[in-house]
């Protein structure tokens, strides 16, 4: 069924169940990212006899032709509130899973009188930003090339437990309907919303359930939310992954069932009074995650090397005072060989000079990177570059896109199915520039590219010689001409580009 939403249509199902007592209450089920109402296809045959159960597919998946421009929570928030005024639903119990939970904290804050319990399943509210990032860049790069349905057959082992084709089949069937960009744009506002901090605002009683077995996001990340709900009952779902509603629906449906029960009979019952020292340990905890969320927060560098060069720090883009004094080609550097002693720099970019003004440029250039910073610093006081005795080293946390690239390359070399290995070499390829470091000059830049266009190369000839055994010719010219580009000097791939034109039978084109 569909409900129109400002012209557009949000796809819905409603069990309406009349005769039951407890029937007069109402589960809104939402599900995670990238999927469907479908997700919840082993638990609501479980609860329907008790509840009316609203299932709906969020905008942006699924069946709904809701569009995914200018996406904030407020506005999913309001999908919810339509949905619900359509239906006469006055107020209900929220049962979120991931994406779906982290709708539902949003909604229990802005809308406390509409929810009687809230529930997450498989949540996070909070998760290191290095992490996420890492996280989010991976699944892009399955993405990228392929499809949304290549990222989710690779995810599909991490997110049920047992692993069974009926599973698999339906997750796979609904991340098949939804775009990469719709994806990628829901991950970026999660990521974006990771703070422990708001959840303390949730009055409503809350259950936290999540998997054993979830690699994704164990236990030890989603019991960090637990510390800060006041009226919270946290659970772990025994042989369960990240999927828990399909993993163990009996053991859900039975906690879910006891859960609004005990909520009915004592609205604060999760709420109990603790002994000084309890709270006390509560508070302790509590600072101590405050202090790495702050952290994480404040100290944050961000630098983008494959496609362009741009740094951020805080989320702040830092624009000016690259080309001076060293100042890009030496945060490069310590961004790529991390902890690196004075010695070193003095070679690699003053080779040659007397020792006491290498000394000296050196001093001036690492005063000047600083400077850049110190504006977005300011605020607490630190520094980006650590200089010590002997060492100097960036002293925050940092993402780099071309450090994960060469992750990414090492993971799929490392790949034990081959099938899966040259999809992901291709994922790869899909992603790699035409020149590594484009705008350096240096000759450890020179070398570093060097080393990068080799992977490169190598990646592309793995995939034509596949391609070529499977009698793929023109797939297999095509990864070809990807090394030729890198080696045109190479005289082995331009013969097996020749001898490939001539079995495909058509014409050399000129370059």
């Amino acid at each position: 069924m569909d409900i129109p939403l400002k012209n557009q249509k949000c796809a819905y199902e409603y069990f309406f169940q009349s005769d039951s007592v407890q029937a007069k209450e109402t589960l809104v089920l939402v599900h995670g990212l990238g999927l469907d109402k479908s997700v919840w296809k082993e638990l609501v045959p479980l609860l329907v006899d008790s509840y009316h159960i609203l299932l709906y597919d969020v905008r942006g998946h699924g069946n709904s032709t809701l569009d995914v421009n200018d996406l904030t929570w407020e506005l999913l928030c309001d999908d919810l509130i339509q949905i619900a005024s359509e239906l006469k639903i006055d107020d209900f119990h929220f049962v979120g899973y991931g994406l779906g939970g982290n709708l539902g904290i949003q909604f229990a804050i802005n809308y406390p009188e509409r929810l009687k319990t809230l529930s997450l399943l498989s949540t996070i509210s909070f998760y290191p930003t290095s992490l996420t990032s890492k996280l989010h860049r991976h699944r892009n790069m399955m993405a990228n090339e392929q499809s949304i349905v290549f990222m989710a057959k690779a995810m599909v082992p991490n997110i049920i437990y047992p692993h069974t084709t009926e599973k698999e089949q339906l997750l796979v069937e609904a991340y098949a309907k939804v775009t990469k960009e719709d994806y990628f744009s829901f991950g970026e506002l999660i990521m974006q919303s990771l703070n422990v901090t708001p959840v303390e605002k949730i009055k409503c009683p809350t259950l936290v359930l999540c998997g054993e077995l979830d690699p994704i996001y164990p236990p030890n990340a989603i019991g960090v939310i637990g510390s800060y709900i006041p009226n919270v009952r946290f659970l772990v779902v025994p042989r369960a992954s990240n999927a828990v509603q399909l993993d163990q629906p009996q053991v859900v449906s039975n906690w879910l069932r006891e859960f609004f029960q005990d909520s009915r009979d004592n609205n604060d019952i999760f709420n109990k009074t603790k002994d000084s020292i309890t709270l006390e340990l509560n508070s302790e905890f509590r600072a101590l995650i405050d202090s790495q969320t702050e952290k994480a927060a404040v100290h944050r560098l961000g630098a983008e090397l494959i496609h362009t060069f741009r740094v951020k720090m805080n989320g702040h883009e830092i624009l000016h005072g690259w080309n001076r004094r060293n100042a890009k080609e030496l945060l490069v550097y310590l961004l790529i060989h991390g902890r690196v002693n004075r010695e070193t720099l003095y070679d690699v970019f003053w080779p040659g000079v007397h020792i006491d003004k290498a000394r000296n440029h050196l001093r001036v250039s690492l005063n000047h990177l600083k400077s850049l910073f110190k504006d977005v610093c300011a605020e607490y006081g630190g520094s980006v570059v650590a200089v010590d005795r002997e060492y100097i080293y960036l002293k925050v946390d940092y993402t780099c896109d071309l450090l994960e690239y060469i992750q990414e390359v090492e993971a799929a070399y490392k790949e034990p199915d081959l099938g899966r290995r040259y999809s992901l070499f291709q994922a790869i390829l899909s992603m790699s520039p035409s020149t590594f470091l484009s705008g350096f000059y240096q000759d450890w830049v020179l070398e570093l590219r060097g080393r990068m266009e080799d992977m490169v190369v190598d990646m592309a000839m793995s995939l034509a010689m596949n391609y070529k055994n499977n009698n793929q010719y023109e797939e297999a010219i095509k990864y070809l001409n990807i090394a030729l580009k890198l080696h045109p000097e190479d005289e082995k791939i331009v013969e097996e580009i020749l001898s490939l034109y001539e079995k495909t039978k058509r014409p050399l084109r000129k370059s």
